[in-house]
Formats: C-alpha cells, sequence, structure tokens
C-alpha cells in the first residue's frame, strides 16, 4: 500500500520513485479493472445487508461488474484485431512510444455497455435508441481507424447518427413548441452530439485523459440520474463508467492499447446523448440546458477555446479546414506547455471536469433555483477564464514544451 501512495506522490510532483529509475505507472496497470471489479462486488455484498439494503444499488453493482469484465475482455480481444487489420500507430512523428500499439480500444467500451444493455434490456430499452446511434458512429469510426475515412463522410455519418436519435425521441427540448421551435431544436441537437464526438476525440492525446475523463462524466450523470429517479440513464451511465475504468487499466502508461477514433469518437457521442436523455427538470426549461453543459464543460471548453483561437489566427477560415485541421493547441497541450507533465496533465483535466460536473449536482439539489443556477454558471465559467488566460500565456507567451506529444507509452 505505501508503494502505491509513493507512486501516486510521484505521479503528482513528476518525481521518479526513490524505489529506481521504473515508471510510478507501472504498478498500475490491469490493477484497475481488478479492483473495479472487487469494489463492485463488495457494494453489492453490503447493498445486501438488511440495514442497508437498497435493490437499486445492487444492480447498478452487477451492471458495472459485467461492463467491468466484458470491457476487459473486449479490449484483449481488441489488441489482436488491431494486429490483424494493421490499426495501429507507430513511432514518429506527433507520437513519442517506442513500440507499435494498437489503435481499436473502442471495440473494449463497446462490449463493455453492450453486454451491460444486455443484461438490463428491459430496464434500458430506452436508451436502446442511444446505442444503435453510437453503434453507427462506432462503425465509420472504426472503418477510419482502419484504412481511412474522409472527413466529410465521418461528419455526414455522424449527422446521420444524431438524426436516427432525434427520430427515436431523443432531442433537445428548450424552445417553445412551434415549426420554428421545432426546427431549432434539431439543429441544437445534431450540433451537440457530433460538436461533443468531435470534441472528446480532440482530447484524446495523452494516456488515460479521455477514459478517466469519460469515468468521472458517466460518474456524475448516475448520481444525477439517482437524484432524479431515472433509472435507464443510471444504467446506462454506470456502464459507460465501469467500461472506461476498465480501460483505463489497458492505458495508462505503460499503454497496451490505444481507444482510437471508434473510442473517443463514439464516447463523446454517446456522452452527449446521455445529457439529453436525462430528464432533468420538467418544470425549469433553463435546468434541462445547464446541467449537461455542467457535466460535460470541459471537451465544450476546449472545442470552444480552439475554435475562437485558430480563426483568430487565421488557421481556419471555413468548415472543411475546421474539420480538417489537426494541431497541437489542444486543453492537454496547452497545460503541458505551462509546465505540467503528461501525468499531472491528465489529473489536473480530470479534477476540471469533477469541479465543473459537481456544478450539476448543485443545480440539480437546488431544485431549479434560477439564482443558484446563475451563482454555479458564473462560479464555473470563472474557473474557466483562469484556465484560460493561463493557457493564452502557454501558447503566446513562452516557448512550447517537448513534452506535449500526443500518446506516450
Amino acid at each position: 500500500m505505501l508503494g502505491y501512495i509513493r507512486d501516486f506522490a510521484s505521479v503528482l510532483t513528476g518525481r521518479e520513485p526513490t524505489g529506481g529509475p521504473a515508471h510510478p505507472d507501472a504498478r498500475w496497470g490491469l490493477g484497475i479493472p481488478v479492483a473495479a471489479a472487487l469494489f463492485c462486488a463488495v457494494v453489492y455484498a453490503l447493498c445486501r445487508m438488511r440495514w442497508i439494503e437498497n435493490v437499486f444499488l445492487q444492480q447498478a453493482c452487477v451492471v458495472a461488474f459485467v461492463a467491468v469484465l466484458a470491457a476487459s475482455l473486449g479490449t484483449w480481444f481488441s489488441i489482436g484485431l488491431a494486429h490483424r487489420f494493421g490499426a495501429v500507430d507507430r513511432p514518429g512523428g506527433r507520437h513519442i512510444h517506442r513500440g507499435v500499439i494498437p489503435r481499436l480500444g473502442g471495440v473494449g467500451i463497446l462490449a463493455g455497455v453492450g453486454a451491460a444493455f444486455l443484461l438490463k434490456w428491459p430496464a434500458v430499452a430506452s436508451g436502446g435508441i442511444l446505442l444503435g446511434a453510437a453503434g453507427l458512429v462506432f462503425l465509420i469510426s472504426f472503418l477510419d481507424d482502419v484504412q481511412g475515412v474522409s472527413a466529410p463522410v465521418r461528419l455526414l455519418v455522424q449527422v446521420a447518427a444524431s438524426i436516427l436519435l432525434i427520430l427515436g425521441g431523443l432531442r433537445i427540448s428548450i424552445f417553445p413548441p412551434s415549426l420554428a421551435g421545432d426546427a431549432a431544436e434539431y439543429a441544437v441537437t445534431v450540433i451537440w452530439l457530433v460538436g461533443l464526438a468531435n470534441a472528446v476525440n480532440f482530447l484524446d492525446g495523452m494516456n488515460g485523459l479521455v477514459p478517466g475523463l469519460s469515468a468521472v462524466t458517466c460518474a456524475t450523470f448516475t448520481v444525477l440520474a439517482l437524484r432524479t429517479g431515472q433509472r435507464a440513464l443510471a444504467y446506462s451511465a454506470v456502464a459507460m463508467m465501469a467500461a472506461h475504468t476498465a480501460f483505463l487499466g489497458f492505458n495508462i502508461k505503460p499503454a497496451r492499447v490505444f481507444l482510437g477514433d471508434c473510442g473517443s469518437v463514439t464516447t463523446g457521442f454517446f456522452m452527449a446523448g446521455l445529457g439529453i436523455m436525462g430528464n432533468w427538470s420538467p418544470r425549469a426549461v433553463w435546468v434541462s440546458g445547464l446541467v449537461p453543459i455542467l457535466v460535460l464543460a470541459v471537451p465544450i471548453y476546449d472545442m470552444v477555446f480552439i475554435t475562437v483561437n485558430r480563426v483568430l489566427t487565421g488557421r481556419v477560415r471555413n468548415l472543411r479546414e475546421w474539420i480538417e485541421y489537426t494541431g497541437r493547441d489542444h486543453l492537454h497541450h496547452r497545460l503541458n506547455q505551462l509546465g505540467l507533465n503528461r501525468a499531472q496533465t491528465v489529473l489536473a483535466i480530470w479534477f476540471l471536469s469533477a469541479v465543473a460536473s459537481l456544478g450539476g449536482v448543485v443545480v440539480i439539489e437546488a431544485g431549479g433555483r434560477v439564482s443558484v443556477g446563475l451563482i454555479v454558471g458564473v462560479q464555473t465559467v470563472c474557473v474557466f477564464l483562469i484556465v484560460a488566460l493561463l493557457e493564452f500565456l502557454a501558447l503566446h507567451g513562452r516557448s512550447g514544451s517537448k513534452d506535449g506529444a500526443d500518446h506516450e507509452v
């Protein structure tokens, strides 16, 4: 236990552990999915005791356990599958890993979530349309990982998946009922889903970043779903949280597999779908809009920052250039340029997501009080403005760090 505490401290400080030159992350690895499975088993046993007895938490633990097991097996399978199809990242260019790393980790995520859905299908039937639409995004992203697909085609399929979700009854509802209001809601829903799918993909540049971020986000959705009595949403979020927690063990340094587009894009789409799947407040429309924005604030912030920065600097002049542009100016790059090492950068983004997500919990607990929502919203904006000022300094006020390459091992 002391060894793990020492290793975690070395991750935070960026120093080597006293035991030797081996990287501190090497201890953790596959212990994460094992610990997650044991945690589910322990909580399940506790929830069966007479003085705690909670049937829903028992079922949630079963869902999480199945998702962890299926995601772990699916990830092992994806490693061999990636080598077979040649879907691997090789050293050089933007990557500094020393070996050939498979990039079809999304197969494991989909396996974990799919198995959990099959287990609780009657209870999560309302989320089936979300899983189906996310599956369509997964397929085009899988093809992109294997053989490459043009950006316009990927975007077209993502829009089609968004329309499928709308036809299935899931959409953002913030405007008064009317023809114009419905059209506006359709447009906003498509932008929300496609935007977040790509925003999460953009953040997938450091080991463990997106799996940990997704686990934090889905844990928040689980808590919110419990507080609002939405079991289908809670089971769906638990499945995603558990699958990403299991995958984290394969993805932290030394990484055995990367998410790939089939993992990161699908994850972003699914989490965006969870945001609109939730009925956060039947009486206060602004709550339904604010809560998912707070929970998904980190990828939204990064998308807004890079878009504004690229437009102002003239690097992006139209939609096609925005879609195809690949730069090293994302949140993890900018924090890295501030002097944080890669492990510290990942932890900082996890904590930033947790801080913003807690604002969503506060809004729900306040029962739709506008004053509370305003305070939480302003506070969250201030936090991100502070981060933006520091990042602006990193981009324009000092030379870049050599430690910012994507996907290290």
